[in-house]
């Protein structure tokens, strides 16, 4: 049995309108729907949620180097769910590698690495993580789960042994403790405001004089007013809240048509909402 379409923002917004009794609806209709009303739907899950979807929990592996304790968050970061400390003691440059494999290096001697991940912390393929199914010592071939990028000859990866859940400490005890040259394993972090999405800063500085990098993972949710649309994430969200959608394109489109029928459908479009938020598991 194939799987139904996903919807797109275009899908929606024409249901809706043709519920709204559109046959052929006008351009500029359309784009009201598209740019304001989901916008304004958006706006109204963001609100009632306090930004704590489930469907909006995800993560971003960042790869740390030396003395680079200042990370920006990501473009669509909202609020902070956990950070953890990726570490090993194996890593290389690929000898090559795919979607679904990697060849690691010829003086790789790591024997254990099924069962483990492998984190991309440089080259093509740069902060991919994938879980290593099989290995073969011999050819130094791992074979992995899907990755978006194709790796090849310049990924640069670090078999995971461990990992550290890093402490969250309120910026004015960073500023009381931290010094100059301070550096070492990080062990907390602490949250900074700039310009744009925000960045956090490691304590201790990573520093380890081998060299060795590590991976972070930042689990946190995502600000569903600046997902990008395009996004996987989105068709996602698209898919699981498809009727709110409609119905709040629909209210809105009825209520633009000043119809009778609009304070009902308003009614029926809170309802939906109120079910998604109670879905998400927050209570409102």
């Amino acid at each position: 049995m194939a799987a139904p379409t996903a919807p797109t923002l275009s899908t929606l917004v024409s249901e809706a309108l043709s519920k709204a009794g559109y046959g052929t609806p006008p351009t500029a209709i359309t784009t009201r729907g598209e740019d304001y009303w989901a916008e304004e739907i958006k706006s109204d899950i963001w609100n009632l949620s306090q930004g704590k979807l489930k469907s909006l929990e995800t993560e971003f592996i960042h790869s740390i180097t030396h003395v680079t304790p200042r990370i920006s968050n990501q473009s669509d970061f909202s609020k902070g769910i956990s950070m953890t400390l990726l570490d090993g003691t194996h890593y290389g440059t690929a000898q090559t590698g795919g979607t679904t494999s990697i060849t690691l290096a010829a003086a790789e001697d790591a024997t254990d690495v099924a069962g483990k991940e492998i984190f991309i912390y440089a080259g093509t393929g740069i902060n991919q993580i994938s879980f290593c199914t099989a290995y073969d010592t011999s050819t130094k071939i791992a074979t992995i789960l899907t990755v978006a990028t194709a790796l090849d000859n310049t990924s640069k990866y670090l078999i995971l042994d461990a990992s550290y859940p890093l402490d969250w400490m309120p910026r004015w005890h960073y500023d009381s403790i931290v010094s100059a040259g301070t550096k070492g394993t990080p062990l907390s972090f602490a949250s900074e405001s700039d310009v744009d999405y925000d960045e956090f800063i490691l304590y201790p500085s990573p520093y380890r004089a081998s060299a060795i990098p590590w991976g972070l993972r930042q689990r946190y949710y995502a600000n569903l007013l600046t997902l990008d649309l395009a996004g996987d994430l989105m068709e996602i969200i698209y898919q699981e809240w498809r009727g709110l959608f409609v119905q709040g394109v629909f209210f809105k489109a009825l209520q633009d048509m000043d119809d009778d029928r609009a304070e009902a459908e308003k009614g029926v479009y809170l309802n939906m909402l109120n079910a998604v938020i109670a879905r998400e598991g927050i209570d409102v």
